[in-house]
């Protein structure tokens, strides 16, 4: 061999004919292994979200003179949290016999007083009452962005064009009292009286009706 000292194969291009050294990984294995471990972490992730899913509560809503009013419609809820800020709502539960993980973050359409709104709980569902910040000022929808949301509706059972209202019709009944006293609850919460508490006045069949958010 010419007294030419042979050292170990080295890499070469492929159709080199160079060999490559052993324990050496051949060009791309790296990037083949890093795709490898991300789609492992896409799958991990995955699997932790089926097992563990926190998906928001079906609610539906209504604006008041004063109050802004959500009800969450979770049944034999748990754990139950809701977090006023100014201009944020954060609801979370436990639901159902499954224990089911519900969560709601909502960016309001306008801020509202933290320490002036509450919630009960009932067995059927959670109801917030959201003091506003400015009284008399009208919500045309929920969210602070116009967006389409599919576990959000309005409660047109209980919705008024309060804004027409005469200084007579501010008497007219609100639903909102004499539902929560029938309803009971677990916490022993005041919740307002709104816009007078007069059942023999007839509710306004000209309504404005809000955005369908």
């Amino acid at each position: 061999m010419n007294g030419a000292e042979v050292g170990p194969p080295g890499p070469g291009p492929r159709g080199s004919g160079r060999a490559y050294g052993r324990g050496r990984p051949r060009p791309g294995c790296r990037a083949v292994l890093g795709t490898s471990r991300r789609a492992g972490a896409r799958q991990t992730a995955v699997a932790e979200t089926a097992r563990n899913p926190r998906q928001p509560a079906s609610a539906k809503w209504y604006d008041r003179r004063d109050y802004v009013f959500i009800e969450f419609c979770v049944e034999d809820s748990k754990d139950v949290n809701v977090n006023f800020e100014k201009s944020k709502l954060t609801f979370s539960c436990l639901g159902g016999s499954d224990n089911f993980k519900h969560l709601n973050e909502i960016d309001l359409f306008n801020n509202i007083d933290p320490n002036e709104s509450k919630h009960k709980r009932t067995d059927r569902s959670i109801l917030c009452c959201l003091r506003k910040g400015e009284s008399g000022q009208a919500w045309p929808r929920l969210t602070k962005e116009r967006a389409k949301l599919n576990w959000l509706s309005v409660d047109f059972n209980n919705w008024k064009d309060w804004e027409d209202d005469s200084d007579e019709d501010m008497s007219n009944f609100d639903r909102f009292s004499e539902m929560m006293n029938n309803m009971g609850g677990d916490d022993d919460v005041d919740l307002p009286e709104v816009d007078g508490a007069d059942d023999d006045s007839p509710d306004s069949d000209d309504e404005k009706m809000p955005d369908l958010e």
